[in-house]
């Protein structure tokens, strides 16, 4: 019955264990999606007279040298 006993306990052990690995996979996931995701935001809130050009190539600089003085742009 002893042995019965401590391979019950084992597996349920085991049980526990690979269902909080699951548990915190899940929670990393969503939690630090829901963090990344609240920074992101307040990030693009907190930006204002603003403009993001993308591709900041020949092009993109003299399209960017429009909108800004040159001291203000970024290298």
């Amino acid at each position: 019955m002893e042995h019965a006993f401590s391979s019950r306990r084992f597996g349920i052990s085991i049980f526990a264990y690979i269902g909080s690995l699951v548990v915190e996979a899940l929670a990393r996931g969503v939690i630090g999606g829901l963090w990344a995701e609240r920074r992101r935001r307040g990030a693009i809130e907190a930006l204002h007279d603003h403009y993001i050009i993308c591709g900041i190539d020949r092009f993109g600089r003299s399209v960017a040298q429009l909108f800004a003085p040159r001291e203000t742009l970024a290298r």
